[in-house]
């Protein structure tokens, strides 16, 4: 077994004692999962891995959502809407008294904030971040309209059969936008969504833990916890498994076994 192995396996049990407590298995009501890397940012428009999507898909929500398991579209934070005969104009309608985590309303104008963000380049928040979907999901917006407190219209250049799919995608996720005005560049750290969890601490290289929503628009959840380790290696994942059932492992392999 190589230094480099067995670090990460002392890594691993250490990780396990931070979460677990002295080697004990989870609360019941928690959920541990192994990441197979660090999340890189918390910030929606920004996220390109699959660890940070992994990570805040549970914290932040789209209008559009898809159904698990299928590529079926359904209501997520829009509980309806109705698109023009000539495929230009998108109505949202809204659901009514949803929060975000810090407390600020969710609402239209949080929604043509978020998306405003990408697209004004001389707006006041566009250097907060960078944005690699942009251009691909939203370059053919032409602009986006508060109609009233609970109703949005985001109106195209040209029809665009895919655009509702493109608003279920995590870089089109609505987040406080109180968050962004307090923390800026700081926000990737600082995630505020909408979601059935929040962050409640980010330790680098040990763990993310998420704790309930209690006041989610859509149910609390039965899990008051779910924990996020970074298991940098297939073979320390199969190990910490074996240790304690809710990690997965997607490369079965031996403990103690070379690559």
């Amino acid at each position: 077994m190589t230094t480099r192995r067995t670090w990460m396996i002392a890594a691993l049990i250490l990780a396990i004692a931070l979460v677990s407590g002295a080697g004990a298995a989870p609360p019941k009501d928690a959920i541990v999962i192994g990441l197979l890397a660090e999340p890189v940012t918390m910030d929606p428009p920004q996220i390109t891995d699959l660890n940070s999507a992994r990570v805040t898909k549970r914290i932040f929500e789209g209008l559009v959502a898809q159904e698990l398991g299928s590529y079926k579209l359904v209501p997520g934070l829009a509980r309806s809407w109705e698109i023009s005969k000539d495929g230009l104009i998108y109505t949202f309608n809204l659901r009514a008294n949803v929060t975000f985590h810090d407390g600020t309303p969710f609402n239209a104008e949080a929604v043509k904030f978020c998306f405003e963000r990408q697209l004004n380049e001389q707006g006041p928040y566009y250097k907060t971040g960078t944005y690699p979907y942009v251009k691909g999901f939203l370059g053919n917006v032409q602009g986006v309209e508060v109609v009233n407190p609970l109703t949005v219209q985001i109106k195209l250049k040209a029809p665009l059969t895919p655009f509702l799919q493109y608003l279920a995608h995590q870089s089109l996720f609505i987040y406080s936008p109180e968050a962004l005005k307090k923390h800026g560049k700081d926000i990737v750290k600082n995630p505020v969504g909408t979601g059935p969890f929040k962050l409640e601490t980010w330790e680098p290289g040990v763990k993310v833990v998420l704790a309930r929503n209690d006041q989610y628009w859509g149910g609390a959840s039965k899990v008051r916890q779910a924990i996020y380790v970074p298991i940098i290696e297939a073979q320390a994942r199969l190990c910490a498994r074996t240790r304690t059932s809710p990690w997965p492992s997607r490369t079965p392999r031996p403990c103690g076994t070379s690559r």
